[in-house]
This record gives structure tokens, C-alpha cells and sequence, in this order.
């Protein structure tokens, strides 16, 4: 399960006009778009308070922005409606994200019994999306976008980077809490792993002889990657789907220097289960003890 909440924290004035101001929200939707798409179906969505009272342009109301927005969708459907499509498919699908975000249940009531501390500086934000997303951000857990995300707007100061550090405390436990903050669809893409059936990468070392090829097609198989464990200090990632464990080694890595550049996975299915808890087996039994699965039970 994700947790994503919106920060509404972000939505704060730095639109110099509504074109600049339409941009941000539909960079926001498509940033929002994308990350559902590496979630595997599980994920729920609140937000800390209401963004209709949020002004991405001074003295200009949020309902003010979107309807901008909803005539320059009008204005550039028409300029395309002779080459390609239905002109309502992109005011449709933004009147989706628009609404989703005004009606996403509010942390504060959802949570409500939760009990934490969180600074970002010195300023209080534990009642904040940025407070509940280091609340619920956990370091091993089944997915590519993590077990909390905080959606921002972008060009804001002050949550414009892809990670920030906060100081947490529950319990007698105080600790910094590194936040996963996206505002752009490059935040998703570039941390996604990509699932490459490549027939050119037979199981080896500690894989041999009990793993078989896989067996889901390539869209199941990308399904059930978004879903898989990742382990510190492990460039394979491990997954269990219909009573059935998945590894996945990484073949080619992602390059920070460049562009467009992704991580490759290719697939196995555990043919047989107690090998891999005799090869593998510390890495069985921290699976085991985070997500109880049965087939790897000591």
C-alpha cells in the first residue's frame, strides 16, 4: 500500500499568470498520473486541507485557475480536432485530477489517532502532508513508489527537491526521516524499474537450479515488478504474486548522467521455494518476517 498526500503547502503563489499557473496543475496531474501507474493498484490518496483555498496566483482564487485552464484545453482541442481524436478526452481526464484532489479525505481526520512529532527546520509540520509522509515512509516495503509519497506542486521553494530530510520522533524513537517528494512525471519514470524479457540472461550463481523461466506475460510481469521488495544492497528485487515468488535481477542500471536512461529487469519464477530458503537465506527470512510469505516460512 502507498500513501500519497497532496501538499497543499505547495500550491503557494509562484504562478506568475494563469498560463504559468495551468502549466503547474497539469504537470501536477500528470505527475499524479504516473505515479498511480508504479503503485500495482494499491494506494490511497489524502490531502492535509483544502486546495480551493489555495492561490497559485496572488489575489487569484484556485477555481479561477482550473477554469483558465479548462478553456485553454477547449482552445488547443479545437486546433487539433482536424488531425487526431475526441476534443473532450483532455478536459476530461483533468477534470478527473481536479476533482479527485478536492475530494480526497483529509489526513487529519483519517489519522486522527496516529501519534508522531515531525520538523521540517524548525517549523511544526506533523499535522502537514510533509508530516504524515515521513510518518508512514518505511524502509523495506512491496513497491517501486514506497510505502508514502508527498505530491507537489513544482517551482515551489522549499519542496522542490526529490528528497528532504525531516526530523521525526514516535515514542522514545527520534530520528531523520528522508521524505520522497515528486513534482514532476521525471521524478516517476527515471525511478521506475522496467521489465525486459531478454533471453539472453539465463539464471547463474546462487539462481541455478531452482528457477524457471518466467511464466506471465510481459505486462503481468511489469505488474508484479512494480509490486517487488527491494533490499539494501541488492541489485535483484523479489515479489510474490498468486502464491508464487518472483525474482528479479537487474541487467541494466539506471545512469544519473543520462537522460531517459532505465533500469532493465528481467524475470524468474521460484520453482522451488525451500532451495531458495537454503541459498538465499537471510534474504528469505527478512521477507518472511516483513511480509509473512508462507512459502518462505523457516
Amino acid at each position: 500500500m502507498t500513501y500519497i498526500f497532496i501538499n497543499a503547502a505547495s500550491l503557494n503563489g509562484q504562478a506568475r499568470d494563469f498560463h504559468q499557473a495551468g502549466q503547474l496543475l497539469t504537470t501536477m496531474m500528470e505527475t499524479y498520473e504516473h505515479l498511480v501507474g508504479i503503485c500495482a493498484g494499491r494506494h490511497s490518496l489524502y490531502r492535509d486541507e483544502p486546495v480551493e483555498a489555495k492561490q497559485l496566483i496572488d489575489g487569484k482564487t484556485f477555481r479561477e485557475v482550473v477554469n483558465f485552464r479548462y478553456k485553454q484545453i477547449e482552445d488547443e482541442q479545437a486546433r487539433r480536432a482536424t488531425e487526431q481524436g475526441d476534443a473532450t478526452t483532455e478536459r476530461d481526464r483533468f477534470r478527473r485530477f481536479v476533482n479527485q484532489i478536492a475530494r480526497w479525505p483529509f489526513a487529519g481526520d483519517v489519522f486522527a489517532a496516529e501519534q508522531f512529532e515531525c520538523l521540517l527546520g524548525d517549523e511544526d509540520v506533523r499535522y502537514r502532508a510533509i508530516g504524515y509522509t515521513a510518518h508512514f515512509t518505511c524502509t523495506i516495503y512491496e513497491g517501486t513508489a514506497g510505502t508514502a509519497v508527498l505530491l507537489s506542486m513544482s517551482d515551489c521553494r522549499g519542496y522542490d527537491a526529490t528528497h528532504i530530510n525531516v526530523d521525526y520522533a514516535s515514542g522514545h524513537t527520534v530520528e531523520t526521516r528522508r521524505v520522497w517528494n515528486v513534482f514532476t512525471p521525471q521524478h516517476i519514470t527515471s525511478r521506475r524499474r522496467w521489465y525486459d524479457h531478454n533471453y539472453k540472461h539465463p539464471p547463474e550463481g546462487d539462481l541455478t537450479d531452482f528457477v524457471a523461466a518466467m511464466d506471465l506475460n510481459a505486462d503481468k510481469a511489469q505488474f508484479v515488478l512494480d509490486s517487488a521488495v527491494e533490499l539494501e544492497g541488492e541489485r535483484r528485487v523479489f515479489a510474490r504474486y498468486q502464491q508464487r515468488i518472483y525474482i528479479f535481477p537487474c541487467h541494466v542500471q539506471r545512469n544519473d548522467d543520462q537522460p531517459g536512461s532505465r533500469s532493465l529487469y528481467h524475470g524468474f519464477l521460484v520453482g522451488d521455494p525451500r532451495k531458495m530458503r537454503s541459498r538465499m537465506g537471510d534474504i528469505c527470512a527478512k521477507l518472511f518476517k516483513h511480509f509473512q510469505w508462507e512459502e518462505l516460512a523457516p
